[in-house]
């Protein structure tokens, strides 16, 4: 998918090259559509799910998946697919916004 399908406030699941894995939400593409703004941004590359189920269920919050990242960085590469996220976003405060 490309990126023409975004649209601000909604939530992304973002695969970069070199396990950079995002779920952000999404504000605006920047630097000649380089980068990506983000909001609520977090980093991780252990899920425990296949990206078809994390997109629709969630992250497995057990076990060995440690390396999630809350806060994670405001821009990101562009570079890499992306899938539009519809599972809950806990570590956003309130819930999605």
């Amino acid at each position: 998918m490309s990126e023409e399908f975004m649209k601000p406030g909604k939530f992304y699941l973002k695969a970069c090259p070199w396990d950079w894995t995002f779920v952000f939400e999404y504000v605006r593409h920047v630097n000649n559509r380089q980068e990506i703004e983000t909001r609520h941004c977090i980093y991780f590359q252990r899920t425990g799910r296949t990206f078809g189920k994390l997109t629709t269920e969630g992250l497995v919050m057990t076990g060995e998946r440690k390396s999630l990242i809350d806060g994670g960085p405001r821009y990101i590469p562009a570079q890499g697919p992306a899938w539009e996220w519809t599972a809950p976003t806990p570590w956003v405060k309130g819930g999605k916004s």
